[in-house]
C-alpha cells in the first residue's frame, strides 16, 4: 500500500504529450492483540496495522469497540477473545485464549490499644486482601477463635500473647502471625527479704512487675527505694510493710523483725548558738531509746563538763567553741562532736590608720569583732560605709576624722585629726566663679573660670594621693576661660581640680562615675 505517481507518455511527428495522475493504493486490515492478566482483570493491547475500527469479543458475553480495553472477568478460566479489524477495504479477524487464575488471599492485620491491664479488651482491624474467609486464633483469650473479619477478644490474665489470622479464598490460603503482639498488665506481686545488722537492717525487694514502692519500718520512717537500709533508733519488734505499684493495681507485703542489743544514738542540741557574750546556753538530747548516762564536754565554757541530760553553760569570752556529747546504755555507747556549734560574739574595738598625701586621704580599718558594718566621718560634711576607703579633700586644711564601728553587741568610736596640704597658696579671691559640669559625670566635663586676668591660666587634676595625673595651660587676659575635659578613660573615682593664675590658687572636687 501506499501513494504511486501514473505517467502518460504520447508521439506523433506533431511532437509528444504527457499525462500524470496520483493514486492510493489500501490493503486489508491486519489485526493483532496481546492480554497483561491480573487475577481476574485482563489489559488488551492492541497491535493491529492498517485498521480504522475494532470489536472485541471478550468470551464472556461482553465486548467493547475501544482500541485498548480493560475488561474484567467474574470467575477465572480459560476465554476464547476475538479481536475484529476494520479499514475501507474490509474486515479482518484474530482469536486467542487467554487463561485467568485467582490470585492467592494475603493476610494482614492490625490492633490499636494492645497494651493495659487485665481484663483487656481488642479489637482487630482486618486488612486482607483478595480473600473471601477468614480463620483468627487468640491464645489466652476470649474467644481463643473467631471467623468474623473484625473479632474483638478479651484477655483476663496478664501476659504477652500472640494472634495468628488466615485469609482463604478458592485459590488457597495466605497467614499472618504476629508474636507477643498483646500485652495484659496485672498488679505486682510483692516481696522482699532483710538481713539485720545490729541496728541496721538492709533490704532486699524482691516484687514482680512493680513500678514504684514505698516502704514503712514500723518506726514512723519511710522510704521509696527499691531496696534500702534502715537503722532503727532502738531494739523491739517492728512490722514492716512494703506497697509495690503499677498501673495496673497494689499488693502489700508485711513482715515482723526483732531487733535487740542497740546502743543509743545522740541528738545534741542548743537552745541558741550565737549571740553576744556573755552567752547562756542550755543543752538538750533528743535521743531515741533508752538512755542510762550522759556525759557532756563544754570547752571554754562555765562549767566544762556536765553528767547532767540539759545541762546550762555560760560562755564569757567571744569565739568558736565546741560541744561533744556522749550517751550510753546496757548495749554501749555513741557520741555526737559537734565542730564550731556554739559562736559568742564580742563588743567591738575601733581602731584605724589614716595616710594622707596632699588632699588624698587612705584609711586602713584596725578594728576587731565578729559582724562588724563602718560608718566614716570625713571632716568636711562627707562619709563612707566601706571597710578601707580613700577619700579627696576639695581644700586644704585640718579635718577630725570618725570611725564608728557596729555589731549586735554594740558600738565603738574611734578619731584622728589629718591635716590636707597643697603646695601654693589656696585663695579664690580672684575668682568670680569656678564651675564644674556635670559633676558627679562620666565625662566630657564642662569647666568655667571668670575673675581678674593674669597672663596664663593653669589647670592641674590630681588624684587622692596628690599626683598630677593632667596639666593644661592657657591665656587668661580677658578675665575669662571655659574648655572641656576628656576624662572617660580615668577610673571612676575622686579626683581634685586645682586651678593656678601666678601664686593664687583654687580647688574644686571631681567625681568620675
Amino acid at each position: 500500500p501506499g501513494d504511486y505517481t501514473i505517467t502518460l507518455e504520447v508521439s506523433n511527428a506533431a511532437g509528444t504529450g504527457t499525462e500524470t495522475i496520483e493514486v492510493f493504493v489500501n490493503i486489508g486490515p491486519d489485526p493483532g492483540f496481546m492480554a497483561l492478566v491480573n487475577g481476574l482483570e485482563a489489559q488488551f493491547i492492541n497491535t493491529s496495522a492498517n485498521s480504522q475500527a475494532y470489536e472485541w469479543d471478550f468470551g464472556d458475553g461482553n465486548g467493547s469497540e475501544e482500541a485498548g480495553p480493560v475488561h474484567s472477568y467474574d470467575t477465572p478460566g480459560d476465554y476464547l477473545v476475538t479481536l475484529s479489524a476494520m479499514n475501507e477495504c474490509g474486515t479482518a479477524t484474530i482469536t486467542d485464549t487467554i487463561t485467568l487464575n485467582l490470585a492467592a488471599p494475603v493476610a494482614n492485620f492490625t490492633v490499636s490499644g494492645n497494651e493495659g491491664c487485665a481484663p483487656l479488651t481488642v479489637t482487630f482491624q482486618n486488612n486482607s486482601e483478595n480473600a473471601d474467609s477468614y480463620s483468627w486464633s487468640f491464645p489466652g483469650g476470649t474467644p481463643s477463635t473467631s471467623t468474623a473479619p473484625n473479632p474483638t477478644v478479651t484477655y483476663e490474665t496478664p501476659g504477652a500473647f500472640s494472634v495468628t489470622l488466615m485469609a482463604i479464598n478458592a485459590a488457597g490460603s495466605g497467614a499472618l502471625t504476629r508474636q507477643n503482639i498483646i500485652v495484659v498488665g496485672g498488679p505486682p506481686q510483692g516481696g522482699f527479704e532483710y538481713a539485720t545488722n545490729e541496728a541496721t537492717v538492709a533490704f532486699n525487694n524482691t516484687t514482680e512487675n512493680a513500678d514504684s514502692y514505698l516502704w514503712m519500718f514500723g518506726d514512723g520512717h519511710t522510704s521509696t527505694e527499691t531496696s534500702p537500709e534502715h537503722t532503727y533508733s532502738q531494739g523491739g519488734d517492728y512490722t514492716v510493710m512494703l506497697l509495690a505499684y503499677n498501673e495496673c493495681g497494689t499488693d502489700t507485703t508485711q513482715q515482723s523483725i526483732n531487733l535487740t542489743g542497740m546502743a543509743p544514738s545522740p541528738g545534741l542540741s542548743a537552745s541558741i548558738e550565737s549571740g553576744c557574750a556573755p552567752l547562756t546556753v542550755t543543752f538538750g538530747d533528743g535521743a531515741e531509746g533508752t538512755v542510762t548516762s550522759w556525759q557532756w564536754s563544754f570547752p571554754g565554757g562555765n562549767p566544762a563538763s556536765s553528767s547532767d541530760p540539759n545541762p546550762t553553760v555560760v560562755y564569757e569570752q567571744p569565739g568558736v567553741y565546741d560541744v561533744t556529747l556522749t550517751i550510753g546504755n546496757a548495749f554501749g555507747e555513741n557520741s555526737q562532736n559537734e565542730t564550731a556549734l556554739i559562736t559568742v560574739i564580742g563588743v567591738p574595738e575601733a581602731s584605724f590608720s589614716p595616710e594622707i598625701q596632699g588632699l588624698g586621704l587612705t584609711l586602713t580599718n584596725t578594728s576587731s569583732g565578729e559582724g562588724l558594718s563602718y560608718e566614716w566621718d570625713f571632716g568636711d560634711g562627707t562619709g563612707s560605709t566601706e571597710e578601707n576607703p580613700e577619700h579627696a579633700y576639695a581644700e586644704p586644711g585640718e579635718y577630725a576624722v570618725v570611725l564608728t564601728v557596729s555589731n549586735e553587741c554594740g558600738t565603738d568610736t574611734a578619731r584622728a585629726t589629718v591635716r590636707a596640704v597643697v603646695s601654693g597658696l589656696a585663695d579664690e579671691s580672684w575668682l568670680e566663679a569656678f564651675t564644674v559640669f556635670p559633676n558627679p559625670g562620666s565625662g566630657p566635663f564642662t569647666v568655667r573660670l571668670q575673675g581678674q586676668p593674669a597672663a596664663r591660666l593653669q589647670l592641674n587634676l590630681l588624684n587622692v594621693v596628690g599626683q598630677r595625673i593632667f596639666r593644661l595651660e592657657d591665656s587668661f587676659l580677658a578675665g575669662y576661660w571655659q574648655g572641656l575635659l576628656e576624662l572617660e578613660r580615668l577610673p571612676a573615682g575622686v579626683y581634685v581640680l586645682e586651678a593656678r593664675a601666678g601664686e593664687r590658687r583654687a580647688y574644686r572636687k571631681v567625681v568620675v562615675e
